[in-house]
């Protein structure tokens, strides 16, 4: 007669709980035996392995639903669709941790990056951009705002980066307001993977030569955080002749508020 096991020994073995199990049961993929004296459950060798099978479609990201289902009802044919879906699924998932990682490493680069070149100017070519706002002129733009643009952005942290433009016809006057756009940008070498080069309204940013800061602003980029490199161009004869391009890096926040560290492009070809 083949030898029953005890559910507290099932449950020892599998590293599952007693009432796990008794869930399994309810979903009649496991169906121990009772004894007619206690009542007592008395699972088979086949139990174990139908549990243990089910502990193996879990790892694989199938609910307890899915599971439930592949268990009882499906055929070959239908497991294998439902592999295939699920790695599906699960490749997506690792894409979105892997720009979940990529956001993380890049956000620590900036620390040591901005305690070294802080509000020191370097000459260097701007990068090639694709960019939205969603404010023009401190207005909102109710637009642009519809554009699959802001949505893709959203979804995507590590590939699209917060961005204020000013003007050049506000940037050259110093006693101008600087009412900023904001908006996000994206690498150009990227954009054709998130189709973006071709949506409407989105403004491309071609390479120009400039004068490169690292700032931090507090809360975002104005015409103070700015003139030490008006006064350095000055210095060295340089004038600008664009629109200024600050791509935010980083936010920390402490006791004084919100403090936001911009990567800023100053034209001057």
């Amino acid at each position: 007669m083949e030898k029953l096991f005890k559910i507290k020994h099932v449950a020892r073995l599998l590293n599952m709980s007693s009432d796990s199990i008794r869930f399994y049961e309810k979903k009649r993929i496991v169906t121990p035996l009772r004894d007619t004296q206690n009542a007592y459950r008395g699972f088979r060798q086949e139990d174990i392995w139908r549990l243990y099978d089910c502990k193996i479609l879990q790892s694989m990201g199938f609910s307890i639903a899915e599971v439930t289902t592949i268990m009882n009802n499906v055929c070959r044919t239908d497991y294998n669709d439902m592999l295939e879906h699920k790695e599906t699924e699960l490749e997506h998932q690792i894409r979105v941790y892997q720009e979940m990682l990529q956001e993380i490493r890049r956000v620590q680069a900036v620390a040591p990056a901005i305690a070294q070149s802080q509000n020191v100017c370097y000459i260097q070519d701007s990068p090639h951009l694709y960019a939205l706002c969603y404010t023009r002129n401190g207005e909102l733009d109710s637009k642009s705002i519809e554009n699959k643009f802001f949505k893709t952005a959203l979804q995507h942290y590590s590939a699209f980066l917060p961005i204020a433009i000013i003007p050049f016809k506000r940037a050259c006057c110093e006693r101008s307001l600087w009412e900023n756009s904001y908006g996000f940008c994206i690498d150009a070498k990227i954009a054709d993977e998130y189709g973006i080069a071709t949506q409407q309204q989105v403004i491309e940013y071609l390479p120009r030569r400039s004068v490169y800061v690292l700032v931090e602003a507090k809360p975002g980029l104005n015409v103070q955080t700015l003139k030490f490199a008006y006064t350095w161009m000055a210095e060295h004869n340089l004038k600008l002749t664009g629109d200024i391009i600050g791509r935010m890096l980083r936010f920390d926040y402490g006791r004084s508020g919100a403090t936001r560290i911009y990567e800023v492009w100053l034209p001057i070809d």
